[in-house]
């Protein structure tokens, strides 16, 4: 199981330079995932408990979801100096602006399974 996100600095880690991106979908979105943890608990939870696949999908900000027995996502996320911006392929994206997906790469990233990339302004 993947723990939830700490605030916390891991001073243990050596800090390694982050890949920059200058181009995010058109449409991506503003992505606050710590209000996203408060205000839907139930997409956050899912994503922690659900066993997913994500693999890095041909530029540093995109990547693939693929959740058992769903059919694979295509995300895009970056992190802004104030925030994340996504964008998801899937329908719970469309209704919501956040998703189980984006949630699930950021979890990934938080115990270091994929990197988030920066994006320029």
């Amino acid at each position: 199981m993947k723990t939830a996100e700490s605030t916390a600095p891991n001073r243990d880690t050596p800090s390694t330079p982050r890949t920059l991106v200058s181009r995010i979908p058109d449409d991506a979105v503003e992505v606050d995932f710590h209000a996203e943890r408060e205000q839907r608990p139930d997409i956050w939870q899912t994503a922690l408990e659900e066993s997913v696949e994500i693999s890095e999908a041909g530029r540093p900000d995109l990547f693939l979801v693929d959740a058992s027995g769903e059919i694979p996502a295509n995300c895009s996320l970056a992190e802004r100096e104030d925030g994340h911006v996504g964008w998801c392929s899937c329908a719970q994206f469309d209704e919501h602006g956040v998703c189980f997906d984006l949630c699930a790469i950021r979890q990934a990233a938080v115990i270091d399974d994929v990197s988030i990339p920066v994006a320029r302004d």
